[in-house]
């Protein structure tokens, strides 16, 4: 598993980073082009954007927006789910 979350570093780098930036500059650029947040329609984007590159199936966990780690933030699911 560790070697699998250094790939992943690895090719985030490369894919994400040009040379001008600067690693500390990276937090919101990591966020951004790791998790899909933002409105409904925003989300729904991200989604079908994974849809319209050949995913057959796209895997939702929605944070609970109250910041707590425990419990799915089931409005969220449902939502997404039409």
């Amino acid at each position: 598993m560790k070697k699998l979350f250094i790939l992943f570093i690895i090719l985030f780098l490369a894919i994400v980073v040009s040379a001008e930036e600067d690693i500390d500059s990276l937090n919101n650029k990591f966020i951004d082009t790791t998790f899909a947040w933002g409105t409904e329609a925003v989300i729904r984007e991200r989604i079908s954007a994974h849809f319209d590159a050949g995913a057959d199936h796209v895997c939702i966990q929605p944070v609970n927006p109250n910041g707590q780690m425990t419990g799915l933030d089931w409005d969220c699911l449902e939502a997404l789910s039409n």
